[in-house]
């Protein structure tokens, strides 16, 4: 029987679950907390980690991730750095070297808001760049996508939100690009190890994931060979499965969640419901995905049968046709933990409701990084209203229970903690230490994963987080006892 490793992190200022960090050293047996020390106690006789006076946070939980697509988007040309319409037209033009006549080419991530000139490319744009391969640029919120003239003829035409004059795309077909052009099956397996790697360098030691049916053999696969170094909960989106069921798969490396479900689209699109009209497209307030008795059914379907539903809602329509439906139909005290996804756009009395009912806030505070600052995407799309964007630390003084998570844009706790501590208004603004909770403790309590996770408690899985007192470095993560990534 292999001896289990038995070693200790000395002299470190621990994140203790009330928020007060105290110093100490914790003691690892194995994949597991053996014990918390205070008042320079140690275990002697055992290996020790000097962290010379640096914090230890638990493992990050990011409580939204797409980390199997950010995998693959780390193997195909990125749009992220560009800061014109030119940019992304001559990074493709770069990219397409190394790509045969004939293959699909899908450049992700750019984001127009951030542009001078904020022109997305239009079909006639990328036709100049290729007229010999399909082409699909994706905006960071994959909520919209362009494709070229190559690319329109290969998507069959009941797929909808398709304009086939200008080649833009909203909602069906950019959410649901792997169904249209299928990944090589290594590309997958590669970007999916990427993927986690990356996560481990930015403390993530645990994700609930939307992943689809089809992808759900690469998680196990990758955890038989032991390189799933995250604690994985997988969220399986409703129009993959038809239906509220648990899927027909065999998990064992990973955990299934439950299922997410789209009532509206994004802001980034203009799609995301609202009751009121985006300031740069007069006329047009976004859509509601589901009717309320469609969405109730869904509720309904979920509460039968046992399983957490994550509601995916930005607009404030939107969020408030979600709390009217949970209001009717689910258990009180909300004993499945069915959630909102992001809730960017909320109305003081649905923060009420959502209290009353438990519903779990699960939000994305490195959006306010991103594009709450005044001229940024939130003021340039909503006007005004962008001053009641992402009300994060509303909800938590209000008695919501936040968990924090990236959407993968980007995948980075770090920049989300800064993204809240110095965001520009009152009511997004958290300290540090409860920023830290929202992105442990409560995502773990928003899993059901509270019980080995989320917290550094004796018993606990040993999830680690080693960085300096700012929370601006990661020097050492340890998942379940092992250094998964070190400087």
């Amino acid at each position: 029987m292999k001896k289990e490793k038995v070693f200790q992190l000395v002299n470190g200022n621990i994140f203790l679950p009330d928020e007060k960090i105290v110093k100490g050293n914790i003691l690892i047996e194995g994949e597991n907390i053996r014990e918390v020390y205070f008042d320079n106690k140690r275990r002697n006789g055992v290996e020790d980690i000097d962290l010379k006076g640096k914090m230890v946070v638990p493992g990050f939980i990011d409580s939204h991730t797409h980390l199997l697509q950010k995998g693959i988007e780390m193997m195909r040309p990125d749009l992220s750095i560009a800061e014109s319409p030119e940019d992304v037209l001559d990074i493709i033009h770069m990219a397409l070297k190394e790509y045969k006549k004939g293959n699909v080419v899908i450049a992700s991530n750019f984001d127009e808001s951030r542009w001078r000139n904020k022109k997305i490319p239009d079909k006639k744009d990328l036709d100049r760049v290729s007229s010999d391969n399909p082409l699909i640029i994706r905006r960071i919120c994959g909520h919209i996508a362009v494709a070229n003239s190559m690319a329109l003829v290969k998507i069959p035409r009941k797929w909808k939100g398709v304009d086939r004059k200008t080649g833009v795309m909203k909602e069906d077909v950019p959410l649901n690009l792997s169904k249209i052009f299928p990944q090589y099956e290594e590309e997958v397996r590669e970007g999916l190890r990427k993927a986690v790697k990356r996560a481990n360098s930015l403390g993530i030691t645990s994700i609930h994931e939307i992943a689809k049916l089809s992808s759900l053999s690469f998680y196990e696969e990758l955890g038989d060979k032991d390189e799933l170094t995250l604690n994985v909960r997988l969220y399986i989106p409703v129009n993959d499965l038809g239906c509220i069921k648990k899927p027909d798969f065999y998990f064992n490396k990973t955990i299934f969640g439950g299922v997410k479900i789209f009532a509206d689209g994004s802001i980034g699109a203009r799609t995301a419901a609202n009751t009121f009209f985006y300031k740069d497209n007069p006329g047009n307030k976004g859509t509601l995905i589901f009717t309320k008795n469609e969405l109730e059914r869904f509720v309904i379907d979920a509460e039968n049968s046992g399983i957490q539903l994550i509601i995916h809602a930005i607009g404030n329509k939107a969020v408030k046709q979600v709390i009217d439906v949970y209001d009717r139909q689910i258990k009180k005290g909300n004993p499945q933990r069915h959630r909102i996804e992001h809730c960017e756009l909320i109305d003081i009395d649905d923060i009420e409701r959502m209290q009353r009912l438990k519903i779990v806030a699960s939000m994305q505070p490195n959006f306010i990084y991103l594009w709450s600052q005044p001229g940024d995407m939130y003021e340039q799309v909503l006007g005004r209203r962008f001053e009641t964007n992402n009300p994060v630390s509303l909800l938590k003084n209000k008695g919501v229970t936040v968990a924090f998570g990236s959407d993968s844009m980007p995948l980075s706790p770090l920049l989300g903690i800064k993204g809240t501590v110095n965001a520009p208004f009152e009511y997004q603004r958290m300290k540090k230490e409860e920023a830290i909770t929202c992105y442990t403790k409560n995502s773990a309590f928003a899993g059901f994963s509270l019980r080995r996770e989320g917290d550094i408690k004796k018993g606990k899985e040993a999830n680690l987080v080693v960085l300096d007192k700012k929370v601006k470095k990661i020097y050492l993560v340890f998942y379940r006892g092992s250094c998964v990534y070190s400087i």
